[in-house]
C-alpha cells in the first residue's frame, strides 16, 4: 500500500472507533463527523472528565475561610466531594453537563479549573443530570493524583475566566505552575501588561494576547488557551501529536502487506478517562 493510502486507513479507523465510543457514552457528535473533529471531540471529552482514582485533595486558603459563610449541609457535601475523591469514588456525574459536548468552556480551556455541582445525589446517564444540579459549585484543578479545592461560588454565567480572585488563589496555593501558567523569569515586567482586574483579562482576551501576562508583579506564560477556531490548545497539540504518530505507524508499514487495522478504544473505569490503541496485523 502506498503511505498516503495507510495513513488514511489508520485514520478512517480510528475515526470510526471514536465515534462510536463518543455516542456510546452519550457524548453529541455527528456519526460523519471527520477525523480532525473527532481527535478534537475526543480530546475535549477526555479533558473534561476527571479521571477515577485516589486523588491528594487539598482546601485553600480562601476556601478553608468560605466555608464558614456555608450552611452545615453544603460544608458537608464539600467533606463528601473530598473523602469520595480520596477514596478513588466517579464524581463525573457531578460536573457540568457540557462534558457531553464541545463548548467554549474559557474556565476550563485557559486556567484548568472545572466545576462540580454541590448535590449528593449522582446521575448515572446524562437525562438524570438535570436531578443533582445545584446553585452552588465547587470550583477544582486536578493535576495527575492532586486535587486543589479552589473555592466555592453561587453564580457561574459564563465570563467566571476573568475573575483574578481565581488566579491568585492559584499564585498563593503555588498551583499556577501544575495547571500550565509558568513564571517567566526572564522577562521584563515593565514591558508585559498587569492583570489586576476582570477587564484587563477580557482586554488581553478580545485583543488575541492573552499568552503573557503580568499578576502581582511576576510574569506568567500559560500553555493553556484556546485556537482561533475556540478549541483548547490542549486538543490541537493532541490532534497534531496523534497525526505524528499515526505517520510514523504509516511510516513503517509501507512495504508490507496489511491485513487488518485494529482500533481498541480502553476506558479507566466507569465514566473514566479513555486512551486508544492502533494495532496492525500484517505480512
Amino acid at each position: 500500500m502506498e503511505l498516503t493510502e495507510i495513513v488514511l486507513s489508520i485514520k478512517e479507523k480510528v475515526c470510526k472507533e471514536l465515534i462510536d465510543y463518543l455516542i456510546a457514552h452519550e457524548y453529541e457528535i455527528n456519526s460523519d463527523a471527520s477525523y480532525q473533529t473527532t481527535m478534537l471531540c475526543f480530546k475535549d471529552y477526555k479533558e473534561k472528565r476527571l479521571p477515577i482514582i485516589n486523588y491528594k485533595v487539598t482546601y485553600s486558603s480562601v476556601l478553608n475561610s468560605h466555608l464558614l459563610e456555608l450552611d452545615d449541609d453544603k460544608r458537608g457535601l464539600v467533606e463528601l466531594f473530598k473523602n469520595n475523591l480520596e477514596n478513588g469514588l466517579d464524581m463525573n456525574s457531578h460536573l457540568s453537563k457540557f462534558i457531553f459536548k464541545t463548548n467554549d468552556d474559557k474556565l476550563l480551556n485557559y486556567w484548568g479549573i472545572k466545576h462540580l455541582h454541590l448535590n449528593e445525589a449522582t446521575a448515572d446517564c446524562k437525562s438524570d443530570f438535570h436531578s443533582n444540579r445545584s446553585d452552588t459549585y465547587l470550583l477544582i484543578c486536578q493535576q495527575q493524583n492532586e486535587i486543589l479545592f479552589l473555592d466555592v461560588t453561587h453564580h457561574l454565567n459564563g465570563d467566571e475566566f476573568a475573575n483574578v480572585d481565581f488566579l491568585k488563589i492559584l499564585e498563593e496555593e503555588n498551583w499556577l505552575e501544575k495547571v500550565g501558567i509558568i513564571e517567566a523569569k526572564d522577562a521584563i515586567p515593565d514591558s508585559v501588561p498587569e492583570i489586576s482586574s476582570p477587564a484587563d483579562i477580557m482586554r488581553l482576551w478580545k485583543c488575541h494576547v492573552l499568552s503573557i501576562f503580568k499578576l502581582n508583579g511576576k510574569v506568567y506564560v500559560p500553555i493553556r488557551g484556546e485556537s482561533c477556531a475556540g478549541n483548547s490548545l490542549s486538543s490541537t497539540r493532541y490532534l497534531i501529536e496523534n497525526n505524528r504518530s499515526i505517520d510514523r505507524e504509516a511510516e513503517k508499514l509501507k512495504d508490507k502487506s496489511i491485513n487488518s487495522i485494529n482500533v481498541c478504544v480502553i476506558d479507566n473505569g466507569a465514566g473514566g478517562v479513555p486512551e486508544f490503541t492502533i494495532n496492525v496485523d500484517y505480512d
